[in-house]
């Protein structure tokens, strides 16, 4: 098996903390983890968020930058985008929400949901239709 020079240069230059601003001003530091098998993996993982944290993932068949970019748009993306009513918790803002599932909810802006509460949200909208999507963004 040949070593993946690109990859390791890579590792040893990119992955270390990354913070980026949310929605409110605060900034978010996210540490990044990463591996290769048919494409290059890049994982960032919020860290020290006792309210859920935020977790993304990006791959490129071809590059870790671009592999890397991509995290990067998409971790903006979501951190400036508000989903959850901060003065009337537990509703949305708009009639649209992303977020993350995870064990025993889902993590929409950073806050852990659990299913009983993600049920309150739902709720809120009795009669109204609804589209669900998994996937990666």
């Amino acid at each position: 098996m040949t070593k993946d020079i690109q990859w390791e240069e890579f590792i040893a230059q990119h992955c270390k903390p990354l913070e980026i601003a949310d929605f409110t001003g605060a900034v978010r530091t996210f540490n990044l983890s990463g591996y290769k098998t048919i494409c290059y993996t890049i994982t960032a993982k919020e860290s020290e968020n006792p309210d859920g944290n935020y977790e993304f993932s990006s791959f490129s068949y071809t590059s870790p930058h671009e592999a890397f970019i991509k995290l990067v748009e998409k971790i903006r993306a979501a951190l400036a985008t508000r989903n959850l009513n901060p003065n009337n918790f537990p509703h949305l803002l708009t009639n649209k929400c992303e977020g993350r599932v995870a064990n025993g909810g889902v993590v929409i802006d950073g806050k852990f949901i659990s299913w009983a509460r993600f049920t309150e949200i739902m709720q809120s909208h009795e009669g109204w239709e609804f589209a669900l999507r998994f996937g990666d963004t």
